[in-house]
């Protein structure tokens, strides 16, 4: 099976059209945020959501929630994130409905890569569990089980769950939160790997390329143009920071993952 792998896309559609029209994928994941870009109108979340229409319900199409989407997915005051527009809001639901959203993951998990907007940090997993008991059964179950919790939460006005908590890092005035959750974990000074486990991720936008961290604290890190170069072994337990505004994706194919240019930013 032939997974693309679809960083933050941010109003980005066509440059995404180009890249599933390169190659045959048998799966799409997409990593979050797809809409916000900052300089955006309601206008042009109309356009994006309109193409969200067309894909979310293949079954061959994994949304999953970045920070960005929940601020438009969910009625939560409490959630809301830079670039978040009213008008923008009103014309997403002019087109999605609550079926749309309700498709949506917070994670997902194929060929030994766990995937998510933003990361998994280790301060995040159950507090008694060992090193053995970071397995791929027992990390489903308990990210399905948060899942459903934090549905609930943000189903509430003001409800609160640890997926969509933001670190200091992403703060203007810190609070005391050293790390963000699954939808906010800033890879350049928040993430470390998860002992046992690949994955892949957006949220945190490099500048020119991908990055690769790797070791038990994340303290070795690749981003360069090496990166083309690189299939990375899943047993390797190789964490990849994906997103650099849309220049590479990823394709992953029988457990390797290759990084590749697309032609967004004449790369």
């Amino acid at each position: 099976m032939k997974i693309a792998v679809i960083p933050d896309v941010h109003n980005k559609i066509r440059a995404v059209d180009r890249i599933l029209a390169s190659d045959s994928f048998d799966q799409v994941i997409f990593l979050g945020d797809i809409w916000d870009d900052f300089h955006d109108t309601p206008d042009d979340a109309t356009d994006v959501a309109r193409w969200v229409k067309g894909l979310v319900r293949d079954k061959r199409i994994t949304f999953l929630w970045g920070n960005h989407d929940i601020s438009y997915g969910f009625r939560n005051r409490a959630i809301l994130c830079s670039g978040y527009g009213f008008g923008k809001d009103c014309a997403i639901w002019k087109i999605l409905d609550e079926r749309d959203f309700s498709l949506w993951k917070f994670f997902w998990h194929a060929q030994g890569f766990l995937f998510s907007h933003a990361g998994l940090h280790p301060r995040f997993l159950p507090p008694l569990w060992k090193e053995k008991d970071i397995t791929t059964k027992n990390l489903k179950e308990y990210l399905s089980h948060e899942s459903s919790k934090c549905l609930i939460e943000l189903n509430q006005d003001s409800g609160f769950h640890w997926f969509f908590i933001a670190g200091d890092a992403r703060r203007h005035t810190p609070v005391g939160i050293p790390v963000g959750g699954l939808l906010w974990c800033d890879a350049r000074t928040e993430f470390e790997p998860v002992p046992n486990l690949s994955q892949v991720f957006g949220h945190t936008a490099f500048k020119e390329y991908p990055t690769i961290i790797s070791g038990d604290t994340g303290l070795d890190r690749i981003s360069s143009a090496e990166c083309l170069k690189l299939l990375i072994d899943a047993k390797a337990h190789k964490n990849v920071a994906l997103d650099c505004h849309l220049k590479f994706y990823a394709v992953i194919e029988d457990g390797h993952l290759q990084i590749r240019p697309s032609s967004y930013g004449n790369v």
